[in-house]
C-alpha cells in the first residue's frame, strides 16, 4: 500500500511528465488502453493491478487497501480476482463476495484471475491435477484441506477444461455481483496462445498475464516456475509496452507486468525503475514520449 502512495506522489511532482492512470474507464464498457505513441506531450500511464489469488482475506490487508482507496479515491485499479473465494465454501461465499465488492470502485476494471484451485476445478466440471507445481513437486492430500491448487499451472490443463474454468469463473464472479468481468490474467503469469484464443472467444478484451522475467528472477530463479516464465516471456522487458495478440475471435490487448511486483521485489527497486522511466519519457521526443508502467 505504501507503494501506491509513493508512486502517485512521484507522478504528480515530476515537472516534465504528465501522468494518467489506465486500466479502467467506464466500467460498464471496457475499452483497450491506448497503445499508440502520444504526439502531444510526455506521458506515463500507470496501471495498478491487485491480484486476489484466492487466499485468506485477512482483516489487516483489507483495511490497508481501504485506507489507500480512501486517500486516492479517483485512481482506477485493475482487479484480478480468483473465483475460489466463492467456490471454497458456501458458508463464506456471500461474505467474501461482499468484502471484495466493498473495495471496488466504479472506475475500476474487473478481471478473472484464472487459477486451478481444486474447489474451482471440480465445480467447473474438470479433473483436478495435483502437479507439477511451480516449485517442482506434486501436492498430496495433506496440503489440500480445505483447498489447494493455486501453485499448479493452469496451462497443464487441456483446452476443454481451461474453457470450463474461464466460463465457470466468470459466472461465479458475476453471480457474486463482481461485474462486468472483461479482463483476465493467468495465475503465476503462465499463459499461452491457446489460452488467449479461448479468452477472446469468451469476450475477454484484456490480458494481464505477461511479465518481464527479470522482475520475478530474484525469488524464483532456482525453481521450475522461472524456467516456464522465461520460456513464455523471454521477449518481455521492463520497457515493453502493451501490444495486441491476434486470435481467431479478434484482437486481445496484453498489458505486461513491467513496472514491478511487491511479491517479488522491494519498494526501492520498483521506485528506481519508475524514476528511470520518468527520465526516459521526459527526455524523449514527443512522438516517443510515452510509457505504460504496470505494477502489481
Amino acid at each position: 500500500m505504501q507503494l501506491v502512495a509513493k508512486i502517485v506522489g512521484v507522478l504528480f511532482v515530476c515537472c516534465t511528465v504528465s501522468a494518467t492512470i489506465v486500466g479502467a474507464g467506464d466500467s460498464s464498457e471496457a475499452s483497450p488502453p491506448d497503445i499508440e505513441p502520444s504526439s502531444s506531450s510526455a506521458e506515463i500511464q500507470l496501471v495498478i493491478s491487485l491480484v486476489w489469488e484466492g487466499q485468506n482475506l485477512l482483516a489487516h490487508n483489507l483495511e490497508a487497501l481501504r485506507t489507500v482507496r480512501a486517500e486516492y479515491p479517483d485512481i482506477p485499479f485493475v482487479h484480478l480476482i480468483s473465483p475460489a473465494y466463492m467456490t471454497r465454501s458456501e458458508a463464506t461465499a456471500d461474505r467474501h463476495g461482499e468484502l471484495i465488492r466493498s473495495l471496488i470502485k466504479p472506475q475500476d476494471k474487473l478481471g478473472l484471475l484464472l487459477t486451478a484451485w481444486r474447489s474451482q476445478v471440480l465445480q467447473a466440471g474438470g479433473i483436478f491435477r495435483s502437479g507439477p507445481t511451480l516449485w517442482g513437486h506434486e501436492l498430496d492430500d495433506s496440503q489440500c484441506s480445505p483447498d489447494c491448487g493455486v501453485d499448479v499451472p493452469v496451462t497443464i490443463y487441456p483446452k476443454d477444461e481451461i474453457t470450463k474454468l474461464m466460463i465457470h469463473g466468470k459466472v461465479v464472479l458475476e453471480n457474486a455481483g463482481i461485474k462486468p468481468v472483461t479482463g483476465f490474467g493467468s495465475q503465476a503469469h503462465l499463459a499461452d496462445q491457446n489460452m488467449f484464443n479461448i479468452a477472446r472467444s469468451l469476450n475477454f478484451d484484456h490480458d494481464f498475464s505477461a511479465v518481464a522475467p527479470e522482475i520475478l528472477a530474484p525469488r524464483i530463479k532456482h525453481f521450475p516456475y522461472y524456467q516456464w516464465v522465461r520460456g513464455l516471456w523471454s521477449d518481455i522487458k521492463t520497457d515493453t509496452q502493451p501490444y495486441v495478440i491476434s486470435t481467431p475471435a479478434g484482437a486481445l490487448v496484453t498489458v505486461p507486468l513491467t513496472g514491478g511486483s511487491l511479491d517479488y521485489e522491494d519498494l526501492g527497486t520498483i521506485m528506481k525503475r519508475f524514476t528511470a522511466a520518468t527520465k526516459a519519457v521526459g527526455n524523449a521526443p514527443p512522438s516517443l514520449a510515452r510509457q505504460v508502467f504496470h505494477i502489481q
